[in-house]
């Protein structure tokens, strides 16, 4: 009785280690391009010289500017204006088409927008494993978050115009995540959902309400070395 006792522990050490890789296999180690659908355009500016490109992407961001706004500053109005009809002279001198590159750079900034809240619907209900920034969304007893965006970069969201919805994951933990700072670089594992959410940020000065793209519900939160 005793060896088969002692066997069967064998057994089960045996097939823990044999259904270990399985079960890692099974999740999907993400970057944060595979949140987002890839777009395949040509640039518009491949064409021109460095120096036209400069001007041209000059001239492109003052008529978006003068379509889209805000207006410009009084005090840099003229000097802009004087620079912007420089430019353009000089590219239509050189045989630049450039209403036709405009035409082409606003139709690679309608398809990047497009595909900029657009999910991987592939994800949903997969076993994913991300790696990240952890920005808490509240903090419970002894610094302990249940609760967090998971942004690709430092910065994001604070004071700064947020990631598209699709390079944002909102994170929930029921084990909680010990913070002492903004930013923490960790590496989430768990179930992820594609779920739109709006998510209210709050800081020191004030609060904002992110758009989120995808939920992950979080099994395991490591720290992670960037």
């Amino acid at each position: 009785m005793k060896y088969l006792k002692l066997a069967s522990v064998a057994l089960a050490v045996v097939l823990s280690l044999l259904l270990m890789p399985a079960l890692k296999a099974d999740t999907q180690q993400l970057d944060w391009e595979d949140l987002a659908p890839q777009v395949e355009f040509t640039d518009p500016f491949q064409a021109l010289s460095p120096e036209q490109q400069s001007k041209m992407g000059f001239v492109y961001w003052m008529i978006q500017r003068q379509k889209q706004g805000p207006p410009l500053h009084p005090d840099e109005a003229e000097i802009l204006s004087e620079q912007f009809a420089i430019d353009i002279e000089a590219l239509k001198s050189e045989g630049v088409d450039i209403d036709g590159i405009v035409a082409a750079q606003e139709e690679v900034d309608r398809r990047i927008e497009i595909a900029d809240n657009t999910m991987v619907n592939a994800l949903d209900s997969q076993s994913v494993a991300i790696p990240g920034y952890a920005l808490p969304l509240e903090f419970a007893e002894n610094n302990l978050v249940t609760e967090f965006l998971l942004v690709p970069y430092v910065g994001a969201c604070i004071h700064v115009p947020p990631p598209p919805p699709n390079q944002i994951v909102y994170v929930e933990t029921e084990d909680g995540l010990s913070m002492n700072s903004l930013f923490e670089p960790v590496l989430v594992s768990g179930l992820m959902s594609v779920e739109a959410s709006e998510q209210n940020l709050t800081f020191v000065d004030g609060s904002a309400d992110i758009n989120v793209g995808y939920t992950l519900q979080a099994s395991l939160v490591e720290d992670y070395d960037y």
